[in-house]
């Protein structure tokens, strides 16, 4: 369930032109008593992609043992990402 956001798909399209592992989008947490989404999720990584109304569950994820990304922009996130996974 990937967004539609134009931004979003230009970020996917940068993250397709690198040697990063492919993320699970509109990733569900299994393992919270909550209800928690990420836009994208690296699971071998434990590192999600948060858009803005999603990151109301950044500490929840944290407290999994997560990271969590924040989106900005395609390309400044496609750093932060790159900085996490490599």
């Amino acid at each position: 369930r990937l967004s539609y956001d134009p931004k979003i798909v230009t970020l996917v399209e940068l993250l397709e032109n690198t040697a990063l592992p492919i993320p699970i989008s509109g990733y569900e947490f299994p393992d919270s008593t909550k209800y928690l989404e990420a836009e994208l999720a690296w699971l071998e990584k434990k590192v999600a992609l948060l858009l803005p109304h999603q990151t109301q569950y950044s500490a929840d994820m944290k407290a999994l043992g997560w990271k969590t990304i924040e989106f900005e922009n395609p390309e400044t996130t496609k750093v932060k990402i790159e900085k996490e996974l490599l």
